[in-house]
């Protein structure tokens, strides 16, 4: 599965932090290297998803870096290099890192128990293959399923790995939710698999209700006499998106009634995609209900990058699900010519 996890770097602040000890919910991370006098690294908040990103200065071999967390969570340190290591952070608490230069990988970080337990972990699978290290996570996560650990692993190991299947996230996240029921991550996870099954060759159409542009119900299964539908999933924003709509509209203008196309758009920014459409005569249907992402027809189709074409039969079945434009052309053209 496609790394759910896209971090947008919404500042970059440079950080040399000193000061008293941490309290209430702030935390310290007081960190040494050996072999290293001076340099810089970066870390963010793991579970900010869209948060920040610290430039942190070495100076003399040390760095130190403090925030306010309000539960156990997990920090990435990011080297130049790209290297990242993982440390965990509570309130009130103060972590120890200690790291040589040439030596990255073998880390410590001490000050409370997921830290101990993650310092295990990657003792233990120091010498394992990539499948050993993630049977050795689900051990973990079977384990330590309360543990911030646990999700960490779960996201690293699982959810990051294209080989792993979705019976297989599914059959961890059923195990996570015992101890993480309204954790919105692996809900947000739990969604996501979900709500791709639908949206799969051979499936139903989810039987939903859009508003076009001019206010009007479009009912995704109703049939308008096409010989098949097609589902453009887009936004004005992405690159090339006006020759693409270029490239719509002459396919409608070429197969007209055989054709029912309908254009869903996941701007945000309402005017822009008005803009795009107002003056179309080609007979598309288009929606936007400025939800982007979180829109209910976006989510039941399970769509995770656009442009995305989905063809649909006069049965409501899908019968092609296509990233690239040309590739749906082809497969339409077997239908409609």
């Amino acid at each position: 599965m496609k790394s759910i996890n896209k971090y947008i770097i919404a500042a970059a602040t440079l950080v040399s932090i000193y000061g008293c000890g941490p309290d209430g919910n702030s935390f310290r991370i007081n960190g040494s290297f050996k072999d290293l006098k001076s340099g810089e690294l970066y870390i963010y908040n793991l579970s900010d998803r869209q948060g920040k990103v610290d430039t942190v200065l070495i100076k003399n071999g040390e760095f130190k870096y403090k925030g306010n967390v309000s539960e156990t969570t997990p920090y990435i340190i990011v080297f130049p290099n790209a290297m990242e290591q993982v440390i965990f952070v509570n309130g009130g608490e103060e972590i120890t890192y200690k790291a040589a230069a040439n030596d990255l990988k073998n880390y410590t970080a001490e000050g409370n128990e997921e830290n101990k337990m993650m310092n295990e972990f990657r003792q233990n699978t120091a010498k394992m293959n990539p499948k050993q290290i993630r049977n050795e996570a689900e051990k973990t996560i079977q384990a330590h399923g309360e543990s911030a650990v646990s999700l960490y692993l779960f996201d690293k190991y699982f959810v990051q790995d294209e080989s792993v299947s979705d019976s297989k996230l599914l059959s961890i996240i059923a195990e996570l939710k015992k101890n993480h029921p309204k954790d919105k991550y692996i809900l947000d996870i739990e969604s996501k698999i979900k709500s791709r099954k639908k949206g799969i060759k051979g499936s139903v159409i989810p039987d939903l209700t859009i508003k076009t542009f001019e206010d009007k119900d479009i009912k995704l299964k109703e049939n308008s006499g096409s010989k098949c539908k097609l589902l453009v999933f887009w936004a004005t924003w992405t690159s090339g998106s006006y020759n693409l709509y270029s490239k719509i509209k002459d396919l409608k203008n070429r197969y007209g009634g055989q054709l029912d196309l309908i254009m869903i758009s996941l701007d945000t920014q309402y005017f822009k995609f008005e803009s795009y459409v107002k003056t179309d005569t080609t007979g598309i249907k288009y929606s936007c209900d400025g939800l982007a992402w979180d829109s209910p027809a976006v989510k039941d189709f399970g769509v995770e990058e656009i442009p995305l074409f989905v063809l649909v039969g006069k049965d409501n079945k899908i019968i092609s699900r296509k990233t690239d434009f040309e590739e749906m052309r082809k497969e339409m053209s077997k239908i409609l010519e």
